[in-house]
């Protein structure tokens, strides 16, 4: 039993602690979009559109030199303007009345489209300018 409960304490705090260490996730910024490199996959995100985000991902890091409008698109992107905002260095504690645990993210946001970038795993949510999930 008391090897059981310590288990489960060790993963419980490796779950709360992994959120704490950004380095998994490095997202660089470049002309029309940005590179969300995780620990294993490249994803390379270019704004073509205020409602159009072209996503491409690779475990072996091509999506790095997958071009705006390779591969599978029908109309021809045009990388366009957005707002990447990264998340503060260091994230808030949760607090006793918010039981749900919020990672940080980086937002990537083409007035029309958010595209919120977890730090801890390189996820990504899709949200319209309302903040609703597309």
């Amino acid at each position: 039993m008391k090897l059981k409960r310590i288990f489960v304490s060790a993963a419980m705090a490796g779950v709360f602690l992994s959120g704490v260490g950004w380095a998994q996730v490095r997202i660089t910024e470049e002309n029309g979009g940005v590179i969300v490199k995780t620990a294993t996959d490249t994803l390379r995100l270019t704004v073509c559109g205020p409602r159009s985000i072209h996503v491409v991902a690779s475990p072996d890091g091509s999506a790095a030199g997958a071009t705006a409008q390779q591969p599978w698109l029908v109309e021809k992107c045009s990388p366009q303007k957005f707002t990447l905002t990264m998340p503060a260095a260091e994230s808030k504690p949760r607090s006793a009345n918010n039981k749900r645990w919020n990672p940080a993210v980086a937002t990537l946001d083409t007035g029309a489209i958010q595209v919120k970038i977890t730090m801890a795993w390189g996820n990504l949510e899709f949200q319209d300018e309302q903040g609703h999930r597309l």
